[in-house]
């Protein structure tokens, strides 16, 4: 990336009904003396879904975060882009565009950008990268250790594939915290993520402080990452479904909650009306080679784990759970 990283945007109610980013982006908003600390850095605060958090939905149209796809460079004609945008009906099309015009993102990717989210699922706190790099690992690492049981998960996605936020910047990471209820805060949860953002842009600030024309040369991946990264595996699973599209079955008991936890041949996955458990054995719902990749990681010790299990804002994507590769992270090892 260029180097120093001054200009920072810190995104909070990309999804409207997620209220924790929103009160932590209006603290900073209303608190500028906090600003003070990071005096190298040039913080522009994004309420991105305003329509939304208004209405406390997730989303308008559409998921404000699968469209960050402008590609660099930018476009020429601004207006002409927002014009097409309002004409397709979608206020998230526009408002994606407004987005990269307000942070500076058509001249160039800005330089970091930080966004803000809550999960229904038991995820705790986790730090969702793009892809590893020497200053997003150097970040993880800081908050890893200030939060024990916190985790990274790395997408593994290329800068042409990614239609999120974090596309927006030469680099970035989401914040994300669970459980939270769709349309509320919690004091807590708030506490958390303000911590870990005032620790991002404090290890930020000292970074341009000591180095500010070179980037630093960053010290080998720690151990600490090593043993709490996750790396996204393959595609997500859907619930089983029935002749109308519904879901059959729901999340079950002895799965509801695992989050971060290794995943095993024969488990509980999910209970059907009629009270049958469906297991995680090869069927109409689970792919052959999740089974496969299960079994062949077992031999060397490591798993696959699944995440965001039961997301209520996934039923619509077809998602009930997703999976992860964890070399080395099992959450079952947590005190």
């Amino acid at each position: 990336m260029n180097w120093p990283p001054i200009n920072i945007a810190l995104l909070g109610g990309t999804h409207g009904n997620e209220r924790t980013g929103i009160i932590v982006l209006q603290q900073f908003i209303h608190n500028p003396d906090w600003l003070k600390s990071y005096s190298t850095l040039s913080l522009i605060p994004v309420l991105a879904n305003p329509r939304a958090a208004e209405r406390n939905s997730r989303y308008i149209d559409c998921d404000l975060n699968r469209q960050f796809t402008q590609s660099y460079p930018p476009l020429t004609n601004i207006s002409t882009a927002l014009e097409e945008a309002r004409r397709s009906g979608s206020y998230e099309v526009g408002r994606a565009l407004e987005i990269q015009e307000q942070i500076g993102a058509y001249t160039q990717p800005i330089s970091f950008l930080i966004d803000l989210h809550s999960t229904t699922s038991n995820m705790g706190l986790c730090l969702i990268i793009p892809r590893e790099t020497p200053l997003s690992i150097h970040l993880c690492s800081l908050v890893l250790a200030e939060f024990p049981d916190s985790f990274v998960l790395c997408e593994n996605v290329l800068p042409n594939e990614d239609n999120t936020s974090t596309h927006l910047a030469e680099e970035g990471l989401v914040l994300e915290i669970g459980p939270v209820p769709q349309g509320m805060a919690q004091p807590i949860p708030v506490q958390i993520l303000q911590i870990a953002v005032r620790l991002i842009l404090q290890a930020l600030h000292e970074l341009i402080e000591d180095h500010p024309s070179t980037a630093p040369p960053f010290p080998p991946t720690p151990e600490l990452y090593k043993n709490r990264v996750v790396y996204r595996w393959g595609s997500s699973i859907d619930y089983p479904r029935d002749h109308l599209g519904l879901p059959r079955a729901m999340i079950h008991p002895d799965f509801m909650g695992k989050d971060g936890f290794p995943l095993e041949e024969g488990q509980a996955l999910f209970l059907d009306a009629q009270g049958n458990t469906l297991r995680l054995e090869a069927s109409d719902f689970i792919p052959q080679d999740l089974i496969l990749a299960l079994r062949a990681l077992r031999q060397k010790n490591e798993s696959l784990v699944a995440f965001f299990i039961g997301e209520a804002a996934y039923l619509e994507k077809g998602i009930a759970f997703q999976v992860g590769y964890a070399p080395l992270y099992h959450k079952s090892q947590k005190t």
